[in-house]
């Protein structure tokens, strides 16, 4: 269904440091944070969805969508805000295919943004 092109095509350095106020350095350590502790978000996802724990799915992935929220409003921040509806309305059948797009999307997010780290520190 995603196309990983189409998740980080609006993805730049750019827009995260405007989003930061043109602080650069604040910018490099948010991504860098968010990066680091991407995989977790995930794991605490993928528990409560694996467990049909619908308050826990809401939780978690209102979690990562704040996260995500500083960094972007588009793919993934949009799967993470239809995941935690889908945990407030109780509709834990949808959401192992939700999380597995959440999943696909925020690797994809990762990697964009820890290219554009490296490519700023070689530039």
């Amino acid at each position: 269904m995603d196309n990983t092109e189409d998740i980080v095509s609006g993805i730049s350095r750019e827009k995260i440091v405007t989003r930061m106020g043109g602080n650069i350095e604040l910018a490099d350590k948010i991504t860098a944070m968010f990066i680091s502790t991407a995989p977790q978000y995930l794991a605490d996802i993928e528990a409560a969805v694996a467990e049909k724990d619908a308050e826990q799915i809401q939780r978690t992935a209102h979690r990562l969508k704040g996260a995500l929220g500083t960094l972007t409003t588009e793919e993934p921040y949009t799967t993470a805000f239809a995941l935690e509806n889908l945990g407030r309305e109780n509709g834990v059948d949808k959401a192992d295919e939700v999380y597995g797009q959440l999943r696909t999307q925020v690797y994809s997010f990762c990697h964009t943004l820890s290219s554009e780290l490296k490519e700023e520190a070689h530039g």
